[in-house]
């Protein structure tokens, strides 16, 4: 996850025409492991510096509670703008259908003041 994080990232940065960012929230069901965020090395990697970065892996609505916390940081005044990125790949056996295998797949969001 850590590399289509950091790859949907950029495209987000890149779309938004270079703006600062201000805090970062990754949001994935499916994290390469449990216990370091993925968050903040995505930061380092995007070299978005010193700002704030965390996961959401709430399964299915990660991705709402992290629209959510985006959207609570920058109405708090805590940050202008916020990089939102849903980074899903996974296989579920309770999702095959007539022999297909579905695969969820968020590429980004860029959240800035509303």
């Amino acid at each position: 996850m850590r590399e289509l994080a950091i790859k949907a990232g950029a495209r987000a940065i890149a779309s938004s025409g270079g703006r600062r960012i201000d805090a970062l929230v990754v949001a994935t069901t499916s994290p390469e492991r449990i216990c370091r965020a993925v968050a903040p090395e995505v930061a380092t990697a995007l070299e978005l510096g010193d700002i704030a970065a965390c996961n959401m892996t709430t399964a299915c609505c990660g991705f709402v509670y992290g629209l959510a916390t985006a959207t609570g940081l920058i109405a708090a005044g805590i940050a202008e703008t916020v990089l939102l990125i849903g980074a899903e790949a996974f296989e579920l056996d309770a999702w095959r259908v007539a022999g297909s295998v579905s695969a969820l797949g968020c590429p980004r969001i860029h959240c800035g003041p509303f």
